[in-house]
């Protein structure tokens, strides 16, 4: 299990477009990601409702997790919210 933490650099945070991007990187790899906030919150990383839900805001820190299979996906999502 991958499990890494990124710093929320988005400037208006994990708003609809970023979080649409997040959502179909998680639905094309097939891979189950979660990702959670400092709070335990968490959300799967293929369904928008849920990530919008979590409200990560800039400066925000999230945990993603995902299958030691998924390492570029992460790489790709770090890359997308940091």
């Amino acid at each position: 299990m991958i499990r890494k933490e990124v710093v929320i650099r988005v400037p208006e945070g994990l708003h609809a477009r970023p979080a649409a991007e997040f959502v179909r990187l998680c639905i094309e790899s097939g891979e189950r990601v979660l990702v959670r906030r400092t709070d335990g919150k968490e959300a799967l990383g293929s369904s928008m409702l849920a990530i919008l839900t979590l409200g990560l805001k800039k400066g925000e820190i999230a945990t993603i997790e995902a299958p030691d299979s998924a390492e570029t996906l992460v790489e790709n999502l770090i890359a997308l919210l940091g």
